[in-house]
């Protein structure tokens, strides 16, 4: 007979030798009386193991441990699980904001499209406004040169400074013959201002009195 101790019990391995030399050597009494010490055997094994003080505690021990690994396995679960649903909503809350940026995006890629659309149109203004301002200057100029120069001939006038009204005539005249003579802008400007004026005081190129028109002249 061979017997082997597992925890909680005991565990009877029998092979045929065991079972022949039973045979041979126990009579059916001694066969009973074996069945009934091997059962005894075993009962007192349990009372020992159920009686032993560092067994029990070894399996109070692990009772506790087991408890315990339980007890985290079940937070780290909860813990797991909340992280989740913290990840999930982190995530939707990440795609809406993803799509609230780009909508901020399109919005300001449109407003910098429209900005830089004003910013050309004022740019466009400003240079014509600067061509409306040479111009102006251009055509005032003459006049303002045309009406100084009047002050200081009746100045000279009033003074009478004859030979000061002579040379200015003659410096005036030796100008004008030196534009005409070597600027045909100036000759071209000349004559469609002079065109013009005529136009208005409803005279002929040549500074005659029209026929279709009556004696009155417009100063």
């Amino acid at each position: 007979m061979k017997l082997t101790y597992k925890q909680g019990g005991i565990e009877f391995c029998w092979n045929n030798e065991n079972l022949d030399h039973i045979r041979k050597n126990y009579s059916l009494n001694d066969w009973g009386n074996l069945v009934i010490e091997i059962e005894i055997f075993k009962i007192q094994h349990l009372e020992r193991v159920s009686g032993n003080d560092s067994v029990k505690a070894n399996i109070s021990s692990y009772e506790s441990l087991k408890k315990r690994i339980e007890d985290k396995i079940k937070i780290l679960c909860d813990e797991s699980l909340k992280a989740r649903r913290e990840w999930m909503e982190c995530r939707t809350k990440g795609r809406h904001d993803m799509k609230e940026l780009e909508a901020i995006n399109r919005e300001l890629y449109s407003l910098r499209e429209k900005l830089t659309e004003k910013h050309k149109k004022k740019d466009e203004a400003y240079q014509r406004i600067l061509k409306l301002k040479k111009l102006h200057h251009e055509e005032i100029l003459p006049y303002d040169q045309h009406c100084s120069l009047i002050n200081k001939v009746h100045q000279l006038a009033k003074e009478k400074d004859i030979a000061a009204l002579d040379k200015m005539s003659r410096s005036e005249v030796e100008t004008f013959m030196l534009k005409w003579n070597n600027n045909k802008a100036f000759r071209e400007d000349y004559e469609k201002k002079v065109l013009q004026s005529l136009e208005r005081r409803e005279l002929s190129g040549d500074g005659r009195r029209r026929p279709d028109k009556s004696c009155s002249i417009m100063l």
